[in-house]
């Protein structure tokens, strides 16, 4: 949904500009996967966010089809998707596949990304009633960096231009 154009269209939902949102990537994204693998990981997530775990799921699923494929290409975008399927996978109550997930993503380049996956495991640990081990990953996550780090936010990259995704070399704004 183009809000400059939306016009009388203020009552839209969230879901319905996902909705268009995916249509539109479908069609006009299909020569260009590495854009295409980041906007199904932000639909999926968003969609999953609402609740909305099939579609969600879906999406995410893609933008790992893409990754791994190697179309698109990204610093550890397939571990970040795996992060995002992990937590889709705890709040499905699908526990048994947030280990092997996790795995990949563990070794990940990106700070941010081992954060995630290292809360992932404290969550599921802690569904596991394995509070120990929850704790332990916790207190990894922190010695990775920032707990409070958001995997996906804008960010200021070392020239100065604000982007849309994990970050590379920059700060949080």
């Amino acid at each position: 949904v183009d809000p400059m154009s939306a016009g009388t269209r203020a009552d839209i939902t969230v879901r319905q500009a996902l909705d268009e949102a995916a249509a539109r990537l479908e069609r006009e994204l299909a020569a260009e996967p590495t854009v295409a693998a980041a906007l199904h990981l932000t639909i999926g997530n968003a969609y999953v966010n609402l609740g909305l775990f099939d579609e969600g799921g879906r999406h995410l699923d893609a933008a790992r089809d893409l990754y791994a494929s190697k179309r698109a290409e990204g610093a550890d975008g397939l571990a970040l998707v795996a992060v995002r399927q992990a937590d889709l996978a705890i709040k499905q109550g699908r526990l048994a596949v947030v280990d092997s997930l996790m795995a990949h993503a563990l070794t990940a380049t990106s700070a941010p990304v081992r954060v995630g996956a290292q809360l992932n495991l404290s969550r599921l640990r802690t569904e596991q009633s394995r509070l120990e081990e929850a704790e332990a990953a916790a207190r990894a996550a922190g010695e990775i960096g920032p707990v409070a780090v958001v995997l996906q936010a804008w960010w200021v990259g070392a020239d100065g231009t604000k982007v849309w995704g994990a970050p590379v070399d920059g700060e949080a704004r």
